[in-house]
């Protein structure tokens, strides 16, 4: 049981919440050097340790998010700030 975020409804038991983004924001990440290590067998069968770069790019976080009931859900959209 719990309390619906939009309707403010309290949910009979066994009811499956949905976490709904209501809020979110633009991010940019930025390009990191050497972030991501693998392990690699070489030729001879030995492990390797090898780093990549990532090359960073953007898109967004979440900012605020509420509990909501199926039906609530369905109809929610999120807003950006």
């Amino acid at each position: 049981m719990f309390v619906c975020g939009f309707c403010g409804a309290v949910t009979p038991p066994r009811t499956p919440a949905v976490k709904v983004v209501t809020a979110r924001r633009d991010v940019r990440y930025p390009f990191r050097t050497k972030a991501n290590r693998l392990f690699r067998l070489d030729s001879s069968g030995k492990v390797k340790e090898r780093f990549t770069d990532d090359p960073g790019g953007v898109g967004w976080g979440v900012l605020r998010e509420v509990l909501a009931c199926p039906p609530c859900a369905a109809r929610a959209e999120p807003q950006r700030e």
